[in-house]
């Protein structure tokens, strides 16, 4: 008798289909990890990348979908769905809040330079370029304070709280900046810029921040306290506001509602522009963001070069 043939196997088809299994285990796991963000900094790490974990099941659904595996195709579809209900909220909306070009525009520019950035010149000709009527700076160093000292006749007006730990911060601005000072909660505390500008005859609060990035729960806790004091300040205060920052939070993090509700401020339009890391262009993460009470609205916004920063600088033209 002749000898019965084995069932043709193909290794690669298979490896593909095993790795496939692995990678969108691992979605799994994060994408459910992440909802626990709010009581672990593992977890509030993981959260940011939603995007990532969407783009990821939705391909793994159109290769099982190809392999005809229909158990496997449902699981990874219904993954990619429910990471796309916890994003789409915050990155589109029916009502994009993008305001009339009726009022009194100005551009607001915010931009965390990098403090090992060796393309200082190239970075400060872009800046002056780009013509923004305020620039809000953060990771400003020594080194970094001397060379935007180039801004000076453009921007007569400044206010700079240099650093060499990453977190220093500065405004320049082409109109003048009423009272402005260093903000904190305490000594301690990372410190934020605040200073009036008069548009029209309305005066309006800048608050440039930038907190801590939330590697490990020490920085976690840190970044949330800062934000939370920095939320009740401008509850307080009462005045127009327009925060710029590298916040090292996403608009689907819980850390960032917390923010919005507590503060009275808003991210209108809802759009999508990731700004770290640069490198990664639109597959990044918006880590970086313009908020602004309700009157101020804003016109249009768009992602600049990096210019030798990992960050990507953020333009916004708003209008009162």
């Amino acid at each position: 008798m002749p000898e019965a043939q084995k069932p043709s196997t193909n290794p690669r088809q298979i490896s593909l289909i095993g790795l496939a299994d692995v990678l969108g285990s691992l979605i799994g796991f994060a994408s459910i990890i992440a909802f626990l963000g709010p009581w672990g900094w593992l977890a509030d790490l993981g959260s940011h990348f939603r995007p990532h974990y969407f783009v990821g099941s939705l391909c793994l659904g159109v290769f099982f979908g190809l392999k005809r595996l229909k158990l496997r195709t449902g699981l990874i579809s219904g993954l990619a769905v429910i990471n796309l209900i916890v994003i789409q909220p915050h990155i589109t909306s029916l009502n994009s809040g993008i305001g009339s070009r009726m009022g009194t525009p100005f551009r607001v520019l915010w931009w965390n330079v990098q403090s090992a950035n060796q393309e200082k010149d190239e970075a400060i000709q872009w800046l002056i370029k780009t013509s923004p009527d305020l620039i809000a700076i953060g990771e400003i160093n020594g080194a970094w304070s001397r060379s935007l000292s180039q801004l000076k006749e453009s921007y007569p007006f400044e206010y700079i709280e240099a650093r060499e730990d990453n977190f220093g911060i500065a405004v320049y601005s082409r109109l003048p900046l009423f009272n402005p000072k260093t903000i904190a909660r305490s000594d301690e505390d990372l410190p934020s810029i605040e200073a009036e500008i008069q548009i029209g005859q309305r005066s309006i609060s800048i608050i440039a921040t930038h907190p801590l990035p939330p590697i490990g729960s020490q920085a976690t806790k840190e970044r949330n306290t800062q934000l939370q004091w920095l939320a009740e300040h401008i509850r307080a205060s009462g005045k127009h506001t327009v925060v710029l920052g590298d916040l090292n939070t996403t608009p689907w993090n819980h850390t960032f509602a917390n923010f919005l509700k507590r503060s009275g401020l808003n991210s209108r339009p809802k759009e999508y522009f990731a700004t770290w890391p640069s490198t990664l262009g639109p597959l990044g993460i918006p880590l970086d963001h313009c908020l602004t009470s309700e009157r101020i609205k804003v016109q249009s916004r768009q992602i600049g070069p990096s210019i030798g920063s990992d960050h990507s600088p953020l333009i916004v033209d708003l209008v009162w």
